[in-house]
């Protein structure tokens, strides 16, 4: 795959998928729906963890749940993540 500017294509040239990254379309998702985080989280955490047959260890904060957490700021940039205990911090 090649990655350039925006696209994601394959060597062929063909376009390979999206280079979009999660937070960013979370970001998108609020501006054009104007709805609120509290509702629209399920969108980027929970519903993949549903297809994917994971969301009794992923997708929600809840007790017995693996503690994987991304924070954002108010403008949907990533402040933080915790994954298996280690803390990132991006600013």
């Amino acid at each position: 795959m090649i990655v350039k500017g925006s696209e994601a294509r394959l060597s062929s040239g063909a376009l390979a998928g999206s280079i979009l990254k999660m937070n960013e379309g979370l970001k998108n998702l609020i501006q054009f729906t104007g709805d609120t985080i509290e509702h629209l989280w399920r969108v980027t955490s929970l519903n993949q963890a549903v297809t994917l047959g994971i969301d009794d260890v992923k997708g929600s904060i809840k007790i017995g749940k693996d503690a994987d957490i991304v924070i954002i700021d108010d403008a949907c940039n990533v402040e933080t993540t915790i994954k298996n205990g280690k803390y990132h911090a991006f600013k």
